[in-house]
């Protein structure tokens, strides 16, 4: 009986280690090896990573061109259609999508790092909501 016993590597395992909301801290561009470090004294930039995959902005809007899918730590989920509401951001209008079908995103503890297809990367910290919002 106990040999069925084994962590779950699932992928809906993966996405529910990033659902939540995370907040930029770094980031990487295509071709140089420089962190620059995102701006913590303004109103510092959200995600929030939905439970089928989705990632919306701050302002709870989804990307101009979303991904089909998330590597997570070496595990393929495919984003699943979302029955929500959630709109486009207005900016789309003006956006000429070359999108990038899957992310890489490796994390670990409250650390998550994105990888787009062209090679730009983010850095984000789990951000802890207080009781007081």
């Amino acid at each position: 009986m106990l040999s069925d016993c084994k962590k779950d590597d699932s992928p809906s395992s993966a996405i529910e280690s990033i659902v939540g909301r995370w907040r930029l801290i770094e980031t990487k561009g295509n071709d140089d090896n420089v962190w620059v470090k995102s701006d913590t004294t303004s109103q510092s930039y959200y995600i929030n990573v939905l439970s089928g995959g989705l990632i919306v902005n701050k302002l709870g809007f989804r990307p101009c061109c979303p991904p089909e899918s998330l590597t997570i730590n070496g595990a393929l989920f495919k984003i699943t259609k979302n029955t929500d509401p959630i709109r486009f951001d207005p900016f789309c209008a003006s956006v000429n999508c070359a999108p990038c079908l899957n992310l890489m995103i490796q994390q670990t503890g409250n650390e998550m790092m994105i990888t787009y297809c062209g090679g730009y990367q983010q850095k984000y910290v789990r951000e802890q909501l207080s009781n007081n919002i």
